[in-house]
């Protein structure tokens, strides 16, 4: 499925083999970057080759365990989600605080 003139996206044929939310994680992690580093091209800006591509067996867990993997992971992005917010207002709380201190 070509989105663009340089990009592709990845069709879920069978939706019973690739949970897409678990594929949006995956994509982003370090063990996908190993795996697609052979395949890039260039030195500055790495592009793909589609048929390389197309020639790469990704195996994935089960759909099962891909269900599970993606609650951990969303559990988790929101929980560092909650902590950040959670710091800024400590930080503006702190600010405030000191303001008061020295006035």
């Amino acid at each position: 499925m070509c989105i663009c003139s340089n990009a592709y996206g990845v069709h879920i044929v069978n939706e019973e083999q690739a949970y897409s939310p678990y594929l949006s994680y995956y994509v982003s992690s370090m063990p996908f970057r190993k795996f697609i580093y052979p395949f890039a091209q260039g030195s500055t800006r790495f592009n793909l080759c589609k048929a390389d591509f197309e020639k790469a067996s990704i195996t994935l867990p089960s759909l099962y365990n891909q269900k599970r993997i993606h609650s951990v992971l969303s559990s988790v992005t929101m929980k560092i989600s909650t902590e950040k917010t959670m710091l800024e207002q400590y930080v503006t709380q702190r600010q405030h605080l000191l303001r008061q201190m020295f006035i």
